[in-house]
């Protein structure tokens, strides 16, 4: 007698390939996503300058799509859950490309006085919100997908590898425009374009349909999830309001000229991307990891950082903070996403959609908050981040919640 077979999951994502080739594939998602969030800062100031947008225009274009991106990946985030990580990730990179495409193009012909500046405005605005609107899926249905192909124990390295990617991303974008610059504003946004759909077709065909059914979430996966989403709205908020700051501390501390301040602060964050890479390669390659125990060590990170920024009585030990600081946030994304992905069981796609949500809202907020704090009182944004990083450290350590049961070594 047969034995009947159990309803599937056919939306869930697999990996055709073993190995490591699914969690590099994946890595280079985040890489992409690293590096049009870099180059954006890189290209548009000076696009916008020689098409003759203002600086208020200029401002209206990221804040526009950061807008957008946050309200997108929440909703991106149920649609992985309704219709598989694999067909969103697909799509998200299909919206990147397309997003990213379209500012090259809208860049080559304003700068070729093929449209007037009030629709290239419009022109660039749109491809950057398209880019933020559909490309939004791609990192939440990146990680839906490396839950689905590493095991509890691996599920924290697995987030490290993504954050990895996104940072080599981060260090590739400034790169790809120092080299294809010279060829036009745009031709970085092409180069990068082609490389997401590289990508998109590596993607398409390492990652498949798997034969299983999600596991479910457990009873404290809500409370849980909703404490990861105040965590990285704070902690994010806290990063991007000190990245706001930092410039202006540095010219007014030390006394420094405009050049001499983008030179200290350029080093110190290049140096700070390639320790938080470093960082985030390692804890990849790390067998089992607990990612409770990654977040209070990335809080501790965070907060010694932020002290030797703020009360440091010289650049090298303001700068030391920095680095201090960016090794933290790297430890800190991957602690929440590991035990997002953890205790979201079914709901994969949905938690990393609010986590991306609430990041974007950290990114938003806390450059506001923490540059008005710094017109009152240059100490005061140091405070305040060191006071909720501080916070966040006791509450994540004496919430009542489980920790990962890892196997003996």
């Amino acid at each position: 007698m047969t034995q009947a077979q159990p309803q599937h999951d056919d939306d869930e994502p697999d990996a055709r390939c073993g190995g490591m080739a699914p969690r590099l594939v994946l890595a280079s998602v985040t890489a992409c996503i690293g590096m049009g969030q870099s180059s954006i800062y890189i290209i548009l100031p000076p696009l916008a300058r020689t098409i003759g947008l203002s600086e208020i225009e200029t401002g209206a274009i990221v804040s526009a799509s950061a807008v957008i991106f946050a309200l997108a990946s929440s909703c991106w985030g149920r649609m992985i859950d309704r219709y598989g990580a694999r067909r969103v990730l697909l799509i998200g990179l299909l919206g990147y490309s397309a997003g990213t495409m379209g500012f090259g193009l809208a860049a080559e012909a304003s700068t070729a006085a093929l449209m007037s500046t009030q629709i290239a405005f419009y022109a660039l605005a749109l491809s950057r919100m398209i880019h933020a609107a559909i490309g939004a899926g791609s990192y939440p249905a990146a990680m839906t997908v490396m839950a689905g192909i590493t095991p509890p124990q691996q599920r924290t390295s697995g987030m490290a590898a993504l954050g990895a990617g996104f940072n080599t991303g981060l260090l590739a974008g400034p790169a790809i425009c120092a080299l294809a610059a010279p060829f036009g504003f745009g031709f970085p946004l092409f180069a990068m374009a082609l490389m997401s759909v590289a990508t998109m077709l590596l993607c398409s065909y390492l990652i498949q349909a798997q034969q299983t059914a999600p596991a479910r979430s457990s009873d404290g996966a809500a409370s849980g999830a909703q404490w990861l989403l105040i965590l990285s709205v704070l902690q994010f908020g806290v990063i991007s309001g000190m990245q706001q700051v930092i410039g202006f501390m540095f010219q007014d501390r030390f006394s420094l000229s405009p050049l001499e301040t983008v030179s200290a602060i350029g080093v110190a964050l290049g140096v700070t991307a390639i320790c938080s890479l470093a960082v985030q390669g390692a804890l990849s390659r790390a067998p089992s990891l607990d990612p409770a125990n990654v977040l209070d060590l990335g809080f501790v990170c965070v907060l010694l950082g932020l002290l030797l920024i703020g009360f440091g009585a010289s650049q090298w030990i303001a700068s030391a903070g920095i680095i201090a600081m960016g090794v933290g946030n790297g430890l800190t994304a991957a602690g929440i996403n590991g035990r997002a992905s953890l205790i979201a069981g079914a709901r994969q796609g949905a938690v990393a959609g609010r986590l991306g949500s609430a990041r974007a809202l950290g990114f938003i907020i806390g450059p506001i908050g923490m540059t008005t704090a710094y017109q009152s009182s240059a100490i005061l944004p140091f405070l305040i981040g060191s006071l909720l990083i501080a916070a966040m450290l006791c509450g994540n350590r004496f919430r009542d919640k489980p920790r990962l049961d890892l196997p003996p070594k």
